[in-house]
């Protein structure tokens, strides 16, 4: 009997891990986007090929950071391959950092937080950081959903992440592109990456 009972709450202690990631939409249902290399076709140096080994590549960094980025996407209520993969493309998860900082000192932390826009706060690495990146993120799909409602969790996540990425603090109009600044179909690398880290199963357990 004992057995039992522990298995039931195994069971519903896993389902409610989760459930609790169906907040904003099931990055599994997004797709995936066609990111262009012109004439010379997909490569392991171009298009998504690219975009996954370069977050295959940070996996392995990313997993330091896993019980800080499952703890956050709990709070936030959101899919933890999103901020996995924001992580590892706006900072190689950590790696391309000094002390937290970008090379210009305009970004801060492992989602790197504008810092002309928002006053940072907590060490660049830690959950108190990621949850304001994250709860940053988050604040500009929801605005848009309120916004713009009837378009699809991924519009309203591609429009979110460009904002975010291109440190806009006005809400964006989705426009069915990719308008992310200097980083270039940045919305698009990010679907991909979360997608690469779903199948993954890199954040699939609770901790």
């Amino acid at each position: 009997m004992m057995l039992v009972t522990l298995l039931v709450l195994s069971l519903a202690a896993s389902i409610e891990c989760l459930s609790s990631y169906g907040c904003y939409g099931d990055v599994t249902t997004f797709d995936t986007p066609v990111i262009t290399c012109g004439n010379v076709g997909y490569t392991t140096s171009c298009g998504v090929p690219a975009v996954e080994k370069n977050v295959e590549i940070n996996v392995a960094v990313l997993k330091r950071y896993r019980s800080q980025i499952i703890h956050a996407a709990r709070k936030l209520c959101v899919d933890p391959t999103i901020l996995g993969a924001m992580i590892s493309l706006e900072s190689g998860a950590g790696t391309r950092l000094l002390n937290g900082w970008n090379r210009e000192r305009t970004r801060y932390g492992l989602m790197q937080i504008y810092s002309r826009n928002y006053p940072v706060g907590g060490a660049w690495d830690s959950t108190e950081n990621l949850l304001q990146g994250g709860t940053i993120l988050t604040t500009y799909v929801t605005t848009l959903r309120n916004r713009r409602p009837g378009l699809t969790w991924q519009q309203y996540w591609r429009d979110g992440i460009c904002a975010y990425q291109a440190g806009i603090p006005s809400i964006l109009s989705y426009h069915g592109s990719d308008f992310c600044g200097t980083y270039g179909r940045f919305a698009d690398k990010v679907v991909v990456a979360a997608k690469y880290l779903k199948r993954s199963r890199v954040f699939n357990s609770c901790c």
